[in-house]
């Protein structure tokens, strides 16, 4: 299965099954104290754990019932509860990618079932202390209450000023609307988890999405034959699973064709959250590069010395030059070029002293290269003629790891 298979592989916490199921209990703790909700801006400290609280002394309170009055029928309704939470639990422990709040969220509403039967039974046993009971029961719901209350308030307004952050960002939308618009009848290939889904709803089953989260070149060859298609992913900053994005450019390099960003969605903050990109063919006649072999010599190939200086009226710039990157981050560097009145220009591009691939075919341009992975330096060569006969220019990019 290629999803799990790119899952397992990325994003998920290590450990064997009995760790899993600790951290999924962990997972399920912070949904209900708000903290997974807002990322550590709990309300009403030091009361924001109330209700896990009370979840967890309720599931023990009902377990030791349960030993000791096995046949009350509200000890049997309670052993449901508690048993179709732990196989929640157990079965997102279990499952590779099982990890996040809205995997454990399906635990709900069998927590909030097993504290308000907790409150009920509590609230019962106080009958005969009717002032003591009530005012228990009364400043526990009003706690928890006042807590949701501020929680909720809190979250959509944030909600408000973002439009959402990274793969829950509201830039969704307007990508949606646009590639309905762009693909014209043609796949968006989905690179990253979180597109699949939201695309099609929000088209009302317009766009033709296809996940396919490994990048499997057997897969992507039947894209690639469309000129049409657009392949989606999430900048390298807000990324889930860089598997897919790595994958699909290696299968596009090797059949000479070159990524190139058509567009770019932001959030409500103006973070870019969302990259829609188009394969760019070599013209019909050359032969493709797929940088495993050299069709021509260059001066570089010649062992000459490399032009540092740039042709007069000729420009060549990449922003930026430096990019310091994370373990399995990908930058991103544009390039803009002008090579005055040289014709038939082409850029190429060397990554680490290999062969050269083609970049760009034009006499001027911008284009982004979103590949960049550290550490490495990518030589980028403006030559002002087919058969890279004419070195017009050269600019290196460097990047390392933290």
């Amino acid at each position: 299965m290629p999803t799990l298979a790119a899952v397992s592989q990325q994003g998920g916490p290590s450990g064997n099954f009995v760790e899993q199921l600790a951290e999924r209990f962990g997972v399920l703790e912070h949904l209900l104290d708000g903290e997974y909700l807002n990322r550590g801006a709990t309300a009403l400290t030091p009361t924001d754990g109330v209700l896990a609280l009370v979840v967890g002394v309720s599931a023990v309170l009902w377990l030791v019932r349960g030993v000791t009055s096995p046949r009350e029928a509200s000890t049997r309704a309670s052993l449901f509860v508690r048993v179709a939470s732990l196989l929640i639990l157990v079965a997102a422990a279990a499952t590779p990618g099982g990890f996040a709040g809205h995997h454990v969220i399906l635990t709900y509403p069998f927590p909030h079932l097993l504290a308000a039967s907790a409150i009920i039974a509590a609230a019962r046993w106080m009958r005969p202390r009717a002032i003591l009971g009530a005012s228990v029961v009364i400043a526990l719901a009003a706690v928890a209450v006042a807590q949701n209350w501020v929680l909720s308030e809190n979250h959509l307004r944030t909600l408000e000023v973002t439009g959402g952050t990274n793969n829950f960002s509201g830039a969704i939308y307007d990508a949606a609307r646009v590639l309905e618009v762009d693909a014209d009848g043609a796949a968006v290939v989905a690179l990253d988890w979180g597109f699949h889904m939201p695309l099609v709803g929000l088209s009302q089953g317009k766009i033709h999405s296809v996940e396919v989260l490994d990048g499997s070149p057997e897969r992507m060859h039947a894209f690639f034959q469309d000129p049409r298609t657009r392949y989606v992913a999430h900048t390298p900053q807000t990324t889930n699973f860089v598997t897919g994005w790595r994958a699909f450019t290696t299968a596009a390099q090797a059949e000479g064709l070159q990524p190139l960003r058509e567009r770019e969605f932001a959030g409500r903050d103006g973070t870019p959250v969302i990259d829609v990109y188009v394969l760019q063919r070599p013209d019909a006649g050359q032969a493709p590069a797929t940088g495993t072999t050299e069709p021509a010599a260059s001066p570089m190939n010649q062992g000459e010395a490399e032009q540092d200086e740039t042709t007069t009226g000729v420009t060549l710039r990449a922003s930026p030059q430096h990019l310091v990157l994370g373990p399995d981050e990908l930058g991103t560097t544009e390039l803009s070029w002008d090579a005055g009145a040289a014709p038939n220009a082409e850029l190429w591009v060397s990554a680490n002293g290999e062969a050269e691939r083609l970049f760009a075919r034009a006499e001027k341009g911008q284009a982004e290269a979103p590949w960049i992975q550290g550490p490495g330096t990518y030589t980028f060569r403006l030559y002002g003629a087919q058969g890279r006969s004419a070195l017009l220019s050269t600019v290196h990019v460097t990047a390392e790891r933290r």
